[in-house]
């Protein structure tokens, strides 16, 4: 069954960062022209399908990415995007999206009829295994970034994608680095201390970890749940992304009717 709850107040994970001014309008904004583009494919659909019948869908990857704090994960995700024309969904975004029915509704609108009949069956089958139970942040979450993988072409850093999402229709990775790296990259990048470096550094580690284990009872550094894992330390950003270009590639080249 399509589940598309609000989710309760106090469990927006953004409240008070920045009192709902600039970067939330961005997001916004970034959010409304995606949903235009893709009611636009969808009337593009339903127009061919008018004048001949319709064919077997393409199946339009999506990327799930996890990362360490500090290992050059969130520029992979900008790069890797750009490579693919593939639209990036960050934290940001997705933490909209699940406290803005309006945006949910309008995502699952413009899907396809058939992709709406295959997420409804994916979404059911999920929410009556084992995370059945964990709450109507997490079912709304299922909602968000179960409906942007079925609209592909997508990459989605962190919120777990990678513990949720159908394995058969993207590719799941996690970026990782030395500790001692993360640190100065950290430091670097904010002028900060090497030991205050180091506390965030340690503090967000801490709070990533707590919200996989929280929300899907997993450990986020279990090599098992990524099909590629990649420490920085020994390539740097672009090779990485070229590696994980070509695994998604590997992964799913096979497959009839893919759309890269």
């Amino acid at each position: 069954m399509l589940y598309c709850g609000r989710v309760p107040g106090g469990l927006n994970p953004r409240e008070g960062r920045d009192g709902g001014g600039a970067l939330t309008t961005g997001i916004h904004q970034i959010i409304e022209r995606q949903i235009k583009g893709w009611q636009l494919e969808a009337e593009m659909r339903e127009q061919a399908s008018d004048q001949k019948p319709p064919r077997q869908l393409p199946l339009r990857p999506f990327v799930a990415i996890s990362r360490a704090f500090g290992s050059g994960g969130g520029e992979i995700a900008r790069r890797l995007a750009e490579n693919l024309g593939y639209q990036i969904f960050d934290r940001e975004i997705v933490d909209v999206l699940v406290e803005e029915d309006r945006f949910r509704r309008a995502i699952l609108d413009s899907l396809d009829e058939r992709d709406r009949s295959s997420f409804e069956i994916w979404v059911d089958g999920l929410l009556r295994g084992s995370l059945v139970d964990k709450g109507e942040y997490l079912r709304v979450l299922i909602g968000v970034l179960g409906s942007i993988a079925m609209h592909g072409h997508a990459v989605i850093l962190g919120r777990g994608g990678n513990f949720l999402l159908d394995p058969g229709r993207g590719l799941s990775v996690r970026i990782v680095a030395p500790m001692d790296q993360r640190i100065e990259t950290i430091s670097r990048l904010r002028s900060l201390p090497y030991e205050e470096a180091e506390k965030i550094v340690v503090r967000t580690d801490a709070d990533r970890s707590a919200f996989i284990r929280r929300q899907f009872q997993r450990e986020i550094d279990d090599p098992l749940a990524y099909d590629l894992e990649v420490n920085t330390a020994g390539i740097g950003v672009e090779a990485a992304v070229a590696l994980i270009e070509q695994a998604l590639r590997k992964k799913l080249g096979n497959r009839p009717h893919v759309q890269f």
